[in-house]
């Protein structure tokens, strides 16, 4: 079967929910009831005919269920992570003679489909890797799930749900946190939607799934991408992926990651990074698994995510030796799903260069994606007095202090009140 059939239902199958968006709640239809119907009755003609049907197609949409809490499944094969860098040349040192695949690192929250006769049996988040949640219901809501297809043997599909970044753009005005807070990012927002017990509520955050793999199924096939590349004939629109033909050189790699990033900018894909995996799929068995990670692919991490916050104060810490060393306290802001509200400022001549002061806007990054590190001031928020002068006295920036010793060091901007009670205990600076 051709495959832009599979393409026209797709486009016509999101054609008519948006239209049906446009109508029930946005109480502004774009077209008339007699396009609708045209168009409604084409799209189930071509479902008898590619014998697809998406879980959110309006033809068979009657309502969307809510359930009083998410049960727990457990993944007979761990969807476990991969180990990270940020390094092109590693990614070419890992790569050695094996055939690979060059994948977007997509920005949301992975899913797991399970599929029984032709069936659509279960939907799942990753969870902890071991146990993840059963969220079923909610795949009407989201689009880019088959809930039928042709394939009759077991067959488990792993991908990710995610908001498409112009969506997001739109969805964030009106959409707040359970702190009732603006979302920072369309991951949060993907991967709270996607955990809701209401499909209909669901349905309002334009979802998308889109596969990365396929855990089981389709046995005769030995890799990865031969995989992937059947699901297309089954409803399915897979992430797009490169596969390499012969050993790469630094300049090819870095080729292949330009042209991933564009990909996803054009088709307003979030991403952030890049995923190389060995093809073959009985070598990637072969290389085995950490408690964290599978070692059979590398993600390649773009630059680090500088996020915004207002500094507080600074607080000099001791160390072990009773050397001490500055940690800018902030706003909590969260990066990679935690909390931070501490970044190390290194010494006296980096807050210098940065001329930081409480009340300054400052950019906050996890620098080698272990620890944060505060990055630049970008300016003084309302109230801050702007410094007039610089710091001096740089010999007095880490001296070394021993329990009970208190240290009162003045500067032309700062005054410095060091406590130690230990050598562990911290002490805070203050305007």
């Amino acid at each position: 079967m051709e495959r832009n059939i599979f393409e026209k239902q797709r486009e016509l199958n999101d054609r008519l929910n948006r239209y049906r968006d446009e109508y029930y709640n946005r109480n502004a239809p774009s077209v008339s009831d007699e396009v609708y119907d045209r168009l409604f009755d084409e799209l189930k003609e071509l479902e008898q005919e590619t014998g697809i049907q998406m879980a959110n197609s309006p033809t068979q949409t009657v309502g969307y269920p809510a359930v009083s809490r998410l049960e727990k499944t457990r993944h007979e094969i761990p969807l476990l992570s991969l180990d990270k860098t940020k390094s092109s040349m590693d990614l070419l040192n890992f790569m050695g003679e094996q055939q690979v695949m060059l994948m977007l690192k997509l920005d949301g929250l992975t899913v797991k489909l399970t599929y029984e006769n032709g069936e659509l049996l279960e939907a799942a988040t990753r969870g902890d890797g071991d146990e993840g949640e059963i969220i079923t219901h909610n795949t009407r809501a989201i689009s880019g799930i088959p809930s039928h297809i042709t394939y009759k043997e077991r067959l488990v599909v792993t991908g990710e749900g995610f908001i498409r970044p112009s969506d997001f753009e739109e969805l964030k005005t009106s959409l707040q946190d359970s702190s009732g807070k603006p979302y920072k990012n369309g991951r949060n927002l993907a991967a709270g939607s996607i955990r809701l017990m209401d499909a209909k509520i669901c349905q309002e955050r334009r979802l998308v799934f889109m596969p990365f793999g396929v855990l089981e199924g389709f046995p005769h096939l030995t890799r990865k991408s031969d995989k992937l590349r059947e699901l297309r004939a089954l409803g399915f629109q897979p992430c797009k992926y490169l596969v390499t033909k012969q050993k790469l050189t630094l300049e090819n790699v870095e080729a292949g990651i330009y042209q991933l990033r564009q990909y996803a900018t054009d088709k307003d894909i979030p991403i952030d990074g890049i995923v190389v995996s060995f093809n073959d799929i009985a070598y990637a068995q072969s290389c085995g698994r950490t408690g964290h990670h599978y070692k059979d692919g590398l993600a390649y991490k773009f630059e680090d995510d500088l996020h915004e916050s207002l500094l507080q104060y600074i607080e000099w810490t001791p160390g072990r030796t009773g050397e001490i060393a500055p940690v800018a306290v902030f706003t909590p802001v969260e990066i990679d799903g935690c909390e931070v509200s501490r970044a190390s400022l290194h010494n006296l001549s980096f807050i210098e260069d940065l001329e930081l002061m409480a009340g300054n806007r400052i950019l906050v990054s996890k620098r080698n994606m272990i620890t944060s590190s505060v990055m630049c001031c970008r300016y003084l928020a309302s109230g801050a007095t702007t410094p007039s002068t610089r710091f001096s006295g740089v010999a007095l920036a880490r001296p070394l202090i021993s329990p009970g010793t208190v240290f009162r060091i003045s500067t032309p901007r700062w005054w410095i009140m060091l406590r130690p009670s230990s050598p562990l205990t911290s002490a805070s600076m203050t305007t």
